[in-house]
């Protein structure tokens, strides 16, 4: 579509497309910059995790090893780990793994996953550390997986405008003079 293409809907007035504006900042990001082959190297990817025979969840020690098979597949793909990628590796979803990582479900496998959970946040952090990753994204991705949050500590002092608080006898003495004593009037 050429930037003057109007788009008119029915009973609509037409719209006209904008043209962006340069005022020095960059034009907004697209995401559709897949090069040719880019599909093909993650449906690939994927799929080699998704051909791996079952795995006996209640085995950690074959829990470790197929953690150690993703991420040795990630790093000879040139491919970054992720936390679906990895409970789709194991054979479960990403929920569950997450219950795992909490203790809430099979706590035989707690230490395994959590010692992978370690792994993939010192990754984003490295990610992040070495400009990496876009920081939206790692901000999504910390909050979302590995538990920050944006932190706002407010410290409330009390503080009296007034001055320290006074006795009741202390503020009629201060204010006596504005009494009258009708009898002093006759």
């Amino acid at each position: 579509m050429s930037d003057d293409t109007q788009l008119t809907f029915l009973g609509e007035e037409p719209l006209v497309r904008k043209k962006y504006k340069d005022r020095g900042a960059k034009p907004p990001q697209t995401y559709d910059n897949i090069s040719e082959g880019d599909n093909t190297k993650y449906i690939s990817f994927v799929l080699e995790a998704a051909k791996l025979p079952k795995l006996d969840l209640s085995d950690p020690d074959a829990l470790w090893d197929r953690i150690l098979w993703y991420f040795d597949h990630c790093a000879s793909n040139d491919m970054r780990p992720t936390v679906n990628g990895l409970s789709s590796a194991i054979g479960t979803s990403r929920k569950s793994l997450w219950r795992w990582q909490q203790g809430i479900d099979r706590p035989q496998n707690f230490e395994v996953i959590n010692r992978a959970y370690n792994m993939l946040e010192e990754l984003w952090e490295m990610y992040m550390l070495h400009g990496k990753v876009n920081p939206a994204n790692a901000i999504f991705l910390g909050k979302n997986h590995f538990g920050y949050k944006d932190v706002q500590d407010v410290v409330v002092t009390p503080n009296n405008p007034l001055g320290e608080g006074k006795s009741a006898d202390e503020i009629a003495n201060q204010y006596d003079y504005l009494l009258t004593d009708e009898d002093d009037d006759e």
